[in-house]
């Protein structure tokens, strides 16, 4: 596993309110300019166990990206995680920090 790749600064801890739009922002040193990667937003059900995929997109920019993101009305009001995989090798990764939504 080598988490820490890919660097996310945003978004913050929140809370964010449902229907809210909301930026996933990233930097990889390690990437090629030719890769892609995958944002995802993740449910955190507990500390170990991560929940449901609520967001999922393939970009094309990988080495410093941003992606707007809507928080849908029907999410769990509870905890999340943005996670950005280098499309290609995805144990290459980085974790925000947890943010919650109301």
């Amino acid at each position: 596993k080598r988490a820490d790749d890919v660097t996310i600064h945003v978004p913050g801890p929140g809370p964010w309110k449902k229907g809210s739009v909301q930026n996933v922002s990233w930097w990889c040193n390690e990437c090629k300019s030719s890769d892609k990667v995958i944002v995802e937003i993740i449910e955190i059900y507990d500390e170990f166990e991560l929940g449901d995929t609520v967001f999922s997109e393939v970009r094309d920019n990988p080495v410093v990206g941003s992606l707007f993101f809507k928080i849908d009305n029907n999410w769990n009001t509870t905890r999340y995680k943005a996670f950005v995989f280098l499309y290609s090798d995805q144990l290459q990764y980085g974790v925000s920090k947890e943010f919650s939504i109301y």
